[in-house]
């Protein structure tokens, strides 16, 4: 499930030399160690070579529990977002279906009205995973937070409506080099701060700065 996304590395001159720091927003925030696409700051956070090359990482509004963010985005003024998003999934996948035929059921892509619906029928199973519920919770970063061995800023608005706050991680289910910020507002990826009509300078300065200080 890819829910807009992006990343990137900036070099820091913390510590005794430069450094890398690796950012990634949305879907690209954050990636357990043996897949390679749907749900940080780079693909194996707990991996040693990116532990060697990378000084610190920084994860902003990532879907971490991709079952709660499937079923928050298949629901109330979210199936606003979702419905535009599938209609660009669907113009994929039909391109894709023209290329290799068979590939997947393209009359259940053309009746899917969410992207469980969605994901069951084409990412799921085109990705080596059972059905939708199994690619949600294997694919989930959640559970790999605890192994983490990179100083990482996980950044979730508490009012994020693609992850209710309850599904936000405790601070038992993060490593100890993990912090964990939850702010009350700044939505999914959002973060304007000053009058309106606001400023989006915020969030850059507070991942550099703790790219600074790892």
């Amino acid at each position: 499930m890819g829910v807009g996304a992006g990343s990137g590395v900036v070099g820091t001159g913390a510590g005794a030399g430069v450094g890398v720091g690796a950012g990634g927003v949305g879907a690209a925030g954050l990636v357990p160690p043996q897949y390679h696409s749907g749900n940080v700051a780079s693909t194996t956070v707990q991996s040693t070579m990116f532990a060697a090359v990378v000084r610190a990482a920084a994860s902003v509004s990532a879907p971490l529990d991709l079952t709660a963010a499937g079923e928050a985005l298949g629901r109330g003024f979210n199936l606003v977002y979702t419905r535009n998003f599938l209609a660009t999934l669907k113009r994929k996948s039909a391109a894709k279906l023209a290329r290799f035929p068979g590939l997947f059921d393209g009359e259940r892509v053309v009746r899917a009205r969410t992207l469980r619906e969605f994901d069951d029928v084409v990412t799921a199973p085109l990705h080596g995973f059972r059905d939708v519920a199994d690619y949600w919770a294997r694919a989930s970063s959640k559970p790999w937070l605890r192994g983490i061995e990179v100083p990482t800023l996980v950044l979730n608005a508490a009012n994020d409506p693609f992850l209710p706050v309850e599904y936000l991680p405790r601070a038992d289910e993060i490593a100890p080099c993990v912090v964990l910020e939850c702010p009350a507002t700044g939505g999914h990826a959002g973060f304007v701060s000053g009058p309106f009509p606001g400023r989006y300078d915020w969030l850059p300065r507070r991942i550099l700065a703790f790219f600074e200080a790892s």
